[in-house]
């Protein structure tokens, strides 16, 4: 009876094995069928073999009792060994199961784990061998029943595998009446295009159980408080979703902000509820959890790199007892994820997550026509700024290059941090550790606001010394054209009562990947404060902390000016008005600004002159801030006390003293400027890139200041020069000073005087030249150089070069004679500019040029196509120049900021402001703070 009962439980283990060691077996072949039905199996094969150890070792105690005196040796020895070998496969069996405080350790599991398993696998054929030969030394054997045992196994595991190929996640899946038009505008998906449950994609408890370290940066990171859970964003969407119930009669206008922001409601189909919850639902509180972000299988599903939630999201596979609230289930869950992690690491991490273009999906935005009802319009876009940086190494035009390009967003944003948890993974220093996912980066706002001492450092980390400050020089008689002296220190000139000169300034991004400051560029405040002081008075002041509580007048901030069709100011996050953009401060990442400041010596001094420079910056602008207060409903949860008032982050710092005529020798020769840690070269290189960058206004003072850089034997100066003197139109001049630029004896890298020469060649009637030049660049058609691939550098995605090279190949078509080789060289036009719109489907350029070939060449139907698209894309100038004239007029100094060349005043710095009351009946949540803290 003993033997009957273990016999069932064999031929059940077998089958379950038969299954196991199947899809184990395929998987080394490339065929992966790991799915959700091969945990229960796995459970299933652990109790099966739990089971049958008892009958069988009983069986064989008693059977061995008896045998070994019947005086078959051969039997009983076939039989003890067969004994023996059960043992070993059950203890083969023990040692596999990870179970929590008794696994092997990680060092243990990649040296003996795979030979336990194959030794596991081995076992099973062993026993039946002896078997065999101890059935053989005794009573016949009954073949029929060895049979019908491997039919029933085969049957047993059809039906396994009929059930292997069902997805639990769609037995019960919904399905939007809309279809796949329920997510539009947004550009998210779900599998199948069915609803998910919130629960599938609420498992951040769950996902803790496990990987502590993670949970806790991620409970305190923006992504986590990306929904109506952060009051920022709260305020906003409600207004949006007003304006879209008001304008449209329904909300679903504002599931274009829900594909980033509000994935669980979204998904889950709650969102479209107009009286939906945003303060009571629990989806509404679920921001970007790990599911989601994990659950992200394809990224690109409309053609190319177009954001705004471009991926296909589903819930992962589900272990058996996901969800359960029961401890013994729960424990049991953890052990099978545990002995089966292949799963759950498929599901949860991909090579797309360690992409730049993942971060795209959400870090790249777009207005669509249905939002705005005008057209479509490009927002915040860190993604093409990242990708045309040298950072990154994709842009081939840049000023300053990293030694080694970094891949991906990952080493800035989720840099490794030390851990123990079960993800955990050698870094390259050898120590175990995983990404950071506080998902550190400029939302101080946020930390702040919830208490988080840890999370607001590491924003407070990255923000600090990714930009320099540079005191540079001073001009006299106020006036950009004025006699230069820079760069200051250690020597400065000595400055005159009563005479007025012009502080040069210089702000250069550093460890930026992407422009400062991105994002939310319209509501962030980052700005230049100067303070001018003597004898321990402050005597001028420009964005002095009291005075950018409002706007100074004063101040250069490094924003963006949006404005609607009426010229009124964005300032609510009210993206959906957006209609032009008055003026755009960001810096370029690896460049700079150079600034003025009008400085009137007193006449009264009693000391030397100390100017301090720092660049500041907070999240949000006050007004934005007291917006979000008058938004709030009675209801919503409170806030801190002083939440109006979040701290503000010091980049970085300069300082110099000027000594004053007439002042008493020894206070002047007290003075002491020491010399700065940057070298003269490049501080005169930083200084001539912002002046170059401003378009042609300033283009003689950055051609003396690159003069200055070549005169310290830099080839940096003849190659910026050289792009001074194009800029300027004097392409002779320009390709003398790229001739010398190449002649250093340590000459730019390659890209940048081909990229360069390419430009020149182009213009000089030179395009066969030109598109040498320009492919040795992109490399599209030969191996990169030893230093690109040293550096990890690829230009063969910069679309500024690629369309440069087919307006190139154009020029050289429509001057061709010979019709077989105008259209050969149409062809390879039309591939730059296609490989253009792989990379920046929405790039106008590259869609006019090929409107413009295939018209040529009498393919209108596609002509029309690109045309249709080229109009969508293609920025309304003549519209925007209406609101942006009604701008000027409605703000006086931000139509001054806009101009090319300003001359901010130093000014009496203000009185502190007393500071508003805070909301009604608003509470401190968390304890009090100091406004540099949280």
């Amino acid at each position: 009876m003993l033997l009957g009962v273990a016999f069932v439980l064999l031929a059940l283990l077998g089958a379950n094995s038969a299954y196991l060691v199947g899809v184990r077996a395929l998987g080394i072949f490339g065929v992966d069928l790991l799915n959700w039905f091969v945990p229960w199996m796995l459970l299933g094969h652990v109790a099966l073999g739990a089971l049958v150890a008892g009958p069988l070792g009983l069986f064989a105690l008693l059977h061995g009792a008896t045998a070994w005196r019947r005086g078959n040796r051969v039997a009983a020895l076939a039989g003890a060994t067969l004994v023996a070998a059960s043992a070993g496969l059950f203890l083969t069996g023990a040692l596999l199961c990870r179970v929590e405080g008794f696994e092997f350790t990680e060092r243990l599991a990649r040296l003996d784990r795979g030979l336990i398993y194959w030794l596991h696998v081995a076992l099973p054929v062993l026993c039946l061998i002896l078997y065999g030969l101890h059935r053989r030394a005794g009573r016949p054997i009954r073949w029929r029943l060895g049979r019908n045992y491997a039919l029933a196994t085969a049957a047993v595991v059809a039906l396994m595998c009929g059930a292997h190929s069902l997805d639990p996640r769609t037995w019960r899946a919904v399905s939007p009446e809309e279809g796949a038009e329920y997510f539009e505008p947004s550009l998210a998906r779900t599998v199948g295009g069915t609803f998910i449950p919130a629960e599938r994609l609420m498992t951040d408890d769950r996902c803790a159980e496990c990987h502590p370290d993670a949970a806790a940066a991620h409970a305190f990171g923006a992504h986590k408080h990306s929904s109506f859970n952060n009051p920022f964003y709260l305020a906003a969407v409600r207004k949006t979703r007003e304006a879209m119930l008001a304008r449209d009669g329904n909300v679903h206008v504002a599931r274009w902000c829900a594909g980033c922001h509000d994935p669980v409601p979204l998904a889950s189909g709650a969102f479209d509820d107009p009286f939906y919850q945003d303060v009571t639902d629990p989806t509404a509180h679920a921001g970007i959890t790990c599911a989601v972000c994990h659950g992200i299988t394809e990224i690109g599903l409309h053609g190319g790199v177009r954001g705004n939630a471009d991926f296909l999201l589903e819930a992962a596979e589900p272990y058996p007892f996901e969800g359960s609230d029961e401890p013994i289930l729960k424990w049991l869950n953890r052990q099978l994820v545990r002995a089966k992690p292949a799963l759950h690491k498929r599901s949860m991490l991909k090579p797309l997550h360690q992409s730049s273009e993942f971060c795209a999906t959400c870090h790249k935005v777009s207005l669509p026509e249905a939002l705005n009802d005008y057209k479509w319009l490009r927002g915040q876009n860190h993604y093409d700024s990242f990708r045309l940086s040298g950072v990154s190494g994709g842009g081939a035009t840049g000023f300053y290059y990293p030694p080694q390009a970094h891949a991906n967003c990952n080493a800035c944003h989720m840099p490794r941090t030390p851990s123990g948890d079960v993800a955990a993974t050698p870094g390259p220093d050898g120590v175990l550790s995983v990404h950071d996912h506080t998902f550190r980066g400029a939302n101080t706002a946020l930390a702040w606001l919830h208490g988080s001492t840890d999370a607001y450092r590491a924003h407070n980390d990255i923000l600090r010394d990714s930009l320099r400050v540079d005191l540079f020089g001073v001009r006299e008689g106020g006036e950009v054209d004025g006699a230069l002296t820079a760069p200051l220190r250690p020597d400065v000139p000595t400055l005159t009562p009563g005479e007025t000169v012009l502080l040069e300034v210089a702000v250069r991004t550093l460890t930026l990947g992407h422009a400062f400051t991105e994002g939310t560029a319209d509501s962030n405040q980052a700005w230049v404060e100067i303070v001018v002081s003597s004898g321990g008075r402050t005597l001028f002041a420009s964005g002095a902390e009291p005075a950018m509580d409002d706007v100074d007048p004063a101040a250069h901030v490094f924003d963006t000016f949006p404005v609607d069709r009426n010229g009124n100011r964005i300032a609510r996050r009210n993206v959906r008005d957006l209609f032009a953009v008055l003026y755009n401060h960001q810096i370029p990442p690896g460049a700079a600004a150079s600034l003025h400041y009008r400085l009137p010596v007193p006449g009264d001094l009693t000391a030397p002159l100390t100017v301090t420079a720092r660049v500041r910056y907070r999240k949000f602008r006050p007004d934005f801030m007291r917006f979000v207060r008058d938004a709030a409903r009675p209801d919503d949860p409170p806030l801190r006390k002083d939440w109006e008032r979040p701290p503000i982050v010091t980049i970085c710092t300069d300082s110099v003293t000027f000594p004053v005529a007439g002042l008493p020798e020894e206070l002047n020769a007290a003075v002491n400027n020491p010399p700065r840690d940057v070298p003269a070269w490049e501080r005169w290189n930083d200084y001539g890139i912002g002046a170059l960058l401003k378009g042609t206004a300033e283009l003689r003072q950055a051609a003396d200041a690159f003069s200055q850089v070549e005169e310290l034997g830099r080839a940096d100066g003849s190659l910026n020069l050289a792009r001074a003197l194009h800029d300027a139109g004097d392409v002779t001049g320009a390709t003398a000073a790229l001739d010398r630029a190449v002649g250093r004896p340590e000459p730019p890298s390659s890209w940048r005087t081909d990229w360069l020469r390419g430009v020149l060649n182009r213009e000089s009637g030179r395009p066969a030249e030109a598109v040498e030049d320009l492919l040795n660049v992109l490399r599209w058609d030969r191996p990169p150089t030893e230093e690109m691939t040293a550096r990890g550098f690829d230009f063969g995605a910069d679309d500024r070069v690629a369309n440069l090279l087919g307006r190139t190949y154009t020029d050289l078509a429509r001057r061709a004679v010979d019709e077989a080789e105008r259209n050969r060289l149409q062809t390879l036009a039309i591939d730059a500019f296609e490989r253009v719109l792989e990379v920046d489907v929405e790039n106008v350029t590259a869609l006019d040029n090929l409107a413009r070939l295939h018209r040529e060449r009498g393919e209108s139907e596609r002509a029309d196509e690109l045309r249709a698209l080229h109009a969508k894309y293609k920025p309304d100038d003549v519209a925007a120049a209406r609101a942006l004239r009604l701008a000027r007029e409605k703000y006086p100094n931000a139509a001054k900021a806009a101009e090319a060349t300003v001359i901010y005043d130093l000014t009496p710095p203000p009185p502190r402001a007393p500071r508003e009351p805070g909301p009604p009946g608003s509470v401190t949540r968390r304890r009090e703070v100091s406004r540099d803290a949280p």
